[in-house]
C-alpha cells in the first residue's frame, strides 16, 4: 500500500515513518477471512525481544491459529504476520478455565463469543517478559532470565497499585520506542478502519463493556482475570491518554480523506 503520505504527517511530528517487517507467516495460521475491525487489543510476548522468533514459535506449536498481526521490539520495529485490517487470529481466548470472570459474565465464555472478539480485534504483541520474579535484589523472568535493574518498573503497594498490579510488583519496561510505534500503529488503525481511540479507563481490569463487544483500544486483561498483559506502565497509560488528541493535532479534518487514499491506493 502507498502510505507516503501518512508517514510525511507524522515524520514532521517527530514520528518513525511506518515501515512494516514482514514475517513469513503460514496462512494457516491465521483465519483469511475479511472482517470489520473495532478493537485494538495490547498483549505482552513474555518472552525475548524478538518477534521473528516469536513468529517462529507460532508456526510451530499446536496452538492452533494463535496469534497476533504485529510484534513490536525494543528498538520501536514492527514486525507484521498477516494483514491486520483484513485478517485474524485467536489471542484472547476468553473460554480459558482458568479465567474466572463474574458469574454475570460467564455467558460471554464460549467459542462462538471469542471467535467474535477476535475477529473485530486488530491484535499487537509488545515483545516484553512481562512480570517478574524477585530474588534478593535481583529480578527474573519465568524462564529464570536475569533483566537488568535499568529495564525494570515496580508498582508499590499503595493507593494506585493495591499488592501490585494483579498480584505482582515487577515487570519489564515498555520502551520508550515501543511506546511510539504503538501510538504510530494506532494512528495507522484509526485512518485504516476507523478505530475509536478515546481513552478507556476501565482498560486494565475486567470490563464488562469489553466483553460484551465494545469498540476502543483494550488490553488481554480486560478479558482475562488470569493474564498480566499488558501492564499499566504510567508512560504507556500517558500515550493511551493523549492519542487521540495526538492524532488529531497531527492529521486534521482537512488531510484525513487524503491520508485515507493514501492507505488504500495500490
Amino acid at each position: 500500500m502507498n502510505i507516503k503520505l501518512f508517514n510525511e504527517l507524522i515524520q514532521a511530528h517527530g514520528f518513525k515513518a511506518l515501515n512494516f517487517k514482514d514475517v513469513n507467516f503460514a496462512g494457516n495460521q491465521y483465519v483469511k477471512e475479511k472482517t470489520k475491525k473495532k478493537t485494538f487489543i495490547l498483549h505482552d510476548s513474555a518472552g525475548w525481544d524478538n518477534a521473528r522468533n516469536m513468529y517462529h514459535g507460532w508456526s510451530v506449536d499446536k496452538l492452533g491459529r494463535v496469534a497476533t498481526g504485529y510484534g513490536v521490539v525494543d528498538n520501536g520495529d514492527i514486525y507484521r504476520g498477516f494483514e491486520a485490517s483484513d485478517y485474524y487470529a485467536y489471542a484472547i481466548y476468553i473460554q480459558s478455565p482458568y479465567n474466572r470472570l463474574p458469574k454475570s459474565l460467564q455467558i460471554f465464555q464460549t467459542k462462538k463469543h471469542d471467535t467474535l472478539l477476535n475477529s473485530q480485534a486488530i491484535q499487537v504483541e509488545v515483545c516484553n517478559w512481562g512480570w517478574l520474579k524477585e530474588k534478593g535484589i535481583n529480578f527474573y523472568s519465568y524462564t529464570d532470565v536475569k533483566i537488568p535493574p535499568h529495564k525494570v518498573v515496580y508498582y508499590k503497594d499503595d493507593n494506585v497499585f493495591k499488592n501490585g498490579y494483579r498480584g505482582k510488583n515487577a515487570f519489564e519496561k515498555i520502551t520508550d520506542a515501543e511506546i511510539k510505534a504503538l501510538e504510530t500503529l494506532i494512528f495507522y488503525h484509526k485512518l485504516k478502519d476507523d478505530l475509536r481511540i478515546t481513552y478507556n479507563h476501565d482498560m486494565w481490569d475486567i470490563s464488562e463493556r469489553a466483553i460484551r463487544g465494545a469498540e476502543g483500544i483494550w488490553s488481554h486483561t480486560t478479558y482475562r482475570t488470569d493474564k498480566l498483559d499488558i501492564h499499566p506502565q504510567q508512560e504507556l497509560v500517558s500515550m493511551l491518554m493523549c492519542v487521540e488528541d495526538d492524532f488529531y493535532n497531527i492529521i486534521n479534518d482537512k488531510n484525513i480523506k487524503l491520508s485515507k487514499q493514501a492507505l488504500t491506493n495500490k
